[in-house]
């Protein structure tokens, strides 16, 4: 469903190109600069090119500079995202300068500069016929859920605040709304300077895999809940993905896991344990493990979901 308002059908896009052309002229310099350093840590390429959807969900090539190495396993699989993305990654990212390559992409017409974030195209087929509305504008720099938090939301919010974004682009004050978020996003590139904030997904290195498949996202649920346990009990876990925790003995005790429950039932919304007797049982990761997936989907209610 194509956006009805004035702006986002005659002034969105000149208005795209324009800036766009301004920041690169203004940005050269910087940009020369990042695409040395890059090449001085990282080495060749200096680009990298995420094959992302886009507009109508057809395959967009996402370019930023650099911020991981390409370092892999003894099988030839890249690691995991902590291990590759060192300090110097860390820092463009903090800086949002891994970004600017793509107002090339804006002038183009492949982006836009305010607009839902490009995802993976693998996670096109995942979406709700709501979620999927996100997908009827050029996909932007920043958005609704950037300023709003970024990689710090949990999926069913951020993908929601994409769709209401695509919803406003029909009022008549969709121009403002966009100025706003610009604003926005330089004040956020300031606060994550110095922060952090919105960088990634609790206790992640970047932001955990979105999948409709209610199995999956429970497993990246109960393995973000165990390592804030971890973090807050003084224990380090090893940069594992998702689901990985739960099935390895990391000594687990009856407390560290009844502060697990607390954190999937109050911070995440969820509420698994309904089966009161069950609880007892829970003794070891495993045994969280079998109570969530033995459970049957109306057992598993998600108060976040959209």
């Amino acid at each position: 469903m194509k956006p009805a308002g004035w702006y986002a059908r005659w002034l969105k896009r000149p208005a795209d190109v324009v800036l766009a052309a301004v920041l690169l002229i203004v940005l050269a310099p910087l940009m020369a600069a990042v695409a040395a350093a890059v090449w001085i840590v990282l080495g060749w390429p200096v680009l990298f090119f995420d094959r992302r959807a886009g507009r109508h969900g057809l395959p967009l090539s996402v370019p930023k500079f650099r911020s991981m190495t390409n370092a892999v396993d003894a099988t030839g699989k890249p690691l995991p995202d902590a291990d590759r993305l060192g300090r110097f990654g860390r820092l463009l990212r903090r800086l949002s300068l891994d970004e600017l390559p793509q107002l090339v992409s804006v002038i183009r017409g492949d982006m836009s500069l305010i607009g839902p974030r490009p995802l993976p195209l693998r996670y096109v087929g995942r979406y709700s016929p709501r979620q999927a509305r996100r997908l009827d504008v050029r996909q932007g720099m920043s958005g609704l859920a950037q300023v709003q938090g970024r990689n710090a939301l949990a999926w069913p919010e951020r993908l929601e605040l994409d769709v209401r974004y695509v919803e406003m682009l029909g009022k008549w004050w969709a121009a403002l709304l966009d100025l706003w978020i610009l604003g926005a996003t330089l004040r956020q590139i300031v606060v994550q300077s110095f922060s952090g904030q919105g960088m990634a997904a609790p206790l992640q290195a970047t932001m955990h895999e979105f999948a409709s498949d209610s199995d999956t996202v429970i497993a990246a649920e109960i393995d973000t809940a165990i390592r804030t346990v971890l973090r807050d009990t003084g224990r380090e876990a090893d940069a594992l993905g998702a689901e990985s925790l739960l099935e390895a003995d990391i000594g687990l005790d009856s407390l560290d896991l009844a502060q697990t429950v607390v954190l999937l039932e109050r911070t995440l919304g969820i509420d698994p344990f309904r089966n009161a007797p069950a609880l007892p049982a829970v003794r070891t990761i495993a045994d969280l493990r079998a109570l969530y997936f033995q459970s049957s989907p109306d057992r598993l209610p998600r108060k976040d979901a959209p």
